[in-house]
C-alpha cells in the first residue's frame, strides 16, 4: 500500500509532507502534538511486531 503522504516526528516537531504535483509540508511544533503521534506510532510499531 502506498501513501501520498509521509510523516516525521522529531523532537517537539511534526512534519507532514503531501506528494503530489505540488509538494506541501505542514511543520507542527507543539509538544503534545508530537508526544500524541509519537505514542501513536510506537502502538503500531509494537502491534505490527506482534505478527
Amino acid at each position: 500500500m502506498i501513501f501520498p503522504t509521509s510523516t516525521i516526528i522529531y523532537g517537539n516537531k511534526v512534519a507532514m509532507t503531501i506528494w503530489s504535483d505540488t509538494i506541501t509540508t505542514i511543520l507542527i511544533h507543539d509538544e503534545k502534538i508530537a508526544e500524541a503521534h509519537q505514542k501513536h506510532f510506537d502502538f503500531m510499531w509494537e502491534k505490527a511486531k506482534e505478527k
